[in-house]
């Protein structure tokens, strides 16, 4: 009676072990195009799949910019040159020229600057894992530098004790400024190598020089002369 208890107890083990198996099996493997594989050999596969290496190039150009020019008092025209590094990382260079045509209400002063050159150099890295649709949710650093003239202007300084009249005008003075940039956006294939993409940047000013009459009102590609600003970009971007 004992022996047929523990023999009974075995095949129990036995069956249990042979039924819980493909459940197991199932657990421990991955299907890929019918083929069934471990979940260690499908992730080998995965990354053998994976790019590597420079995948291209993308040329784009900034159409928010042009349109602040248009119907505010400043603005920028800017392209920009990336590199595809096993589509995930991306290194990009910005440049461009910004413009300034600024009056304040309350002081009377003319700010104005024209066609004055600026570059970010930094790098973008895509958190989707998505090469085939061409889908991107991109974050990044940039750093930014412009050097660039302006002129600025106002109302004649009178004296009333001596009775003259002095003109507040200052052209073609000297300036540059440094700053980091926070960039995060999105990006998605529209039709072929035509991709559009929607970008907010956070610029914090590092540096910038002052001449005779003061601080610059408006920095090229950076924005009002500020400590911190918040910006963004609408980018149409063709794939090389």
């Amino acid at each position: 009676m004992k022996i047929s208890k523990t023999f009974a107890f075995f095949c129990a083990l036995l069956l249990s072990s042979v039924l819980a198996f493909p459940l197991r099996a199932q657990t421990d493997s991955t299907r890929v195009r019918g083929i069934q594989y471990s979940s260690a050999e499908a992730e080998r596969l995965r990354l053998e799949a994976a790019p590597r290496g420079v995948q291209g190039f993308a040329v784009s150009v900034d159409l928010l910019g042009p349109v602040l020019a248009a119907v505010s008092s400043y603005g920028q025209y800017e392209a920009a040159v990336r590199m595809n590094i096993a589509q995930r990382f991306f290194p990009t260079i910005e440049a461009g020229w910004g413009v300034c045509n600024k009056t304040d209400d309350n002081t009377d002063l003319h700010f104005k600057t024209k066609a004055a050159p600026f570059i970010r150099v930094g790098c973008d890295y895509n958190f989707l894992n998505d090469v085939r649709s061409g889908h991107k949710l991109l974050g990044g650093l940039r750093l930014g530098y412009s050097t660039f003239k302006y002129d600025l202007s106002g109302k004649n300084l009178d004296d009333p004790y001596w009775n003259t009249s002095t003109p507040f005008q200052f052209e073609s003075k000297s300036s540059n400024a440094l700053w980091l940039e926070l960039a995060a956006g999105v990006e998605t294939a529209v039709w072929k190598r035509v991709h559009l993409g929607w970008s907010v940047r956070y610029r914090r000013r590092i540096s910038h020089t002052t001449s005779t009459p003061g601080q610059a009102w408006y920095i090229p590609g950076f924005g009002k002369n500020d400590i911190g600003v918040f910006s963004g970009m609408f980018n149409v971007v063709l794939v090389i």
